[in-house]
């Protein structure tokens, strides 16, 4: 059985917004990244994703959350 993997950046921070770099920071999405990464969990309902994996940093968590469960 073959599986398709996808990779998705989280969401805008306020740091990518100013071009700043920000490493492993707590930062959480911007109001742009929250809105951008709620696009993508609509977009991405119907692929049939089985698991999502995260890195525990907060942007990336959040981003993931935005997919329908």
């Amino acid at each position: 059985m073959n599986k398709i993997v996808y990779f998705v950046r989280h969401g805008l921070i306020r740091s990518n917004e100013k071009d700043v770099y920000a490493g492993r920071s707590a930062e959480q999405l911007s109001k742009t990244g929250k809105e951008r990464a709620e696009q993508l969990g609509r977009e991405m309902r119907d692929w049939g994703i089985e698991l999502i994996q995260t890195s525990p940093l907060k942007r990336t968590v959040q981003t993931a959350r935005t997919y329908p469960q």
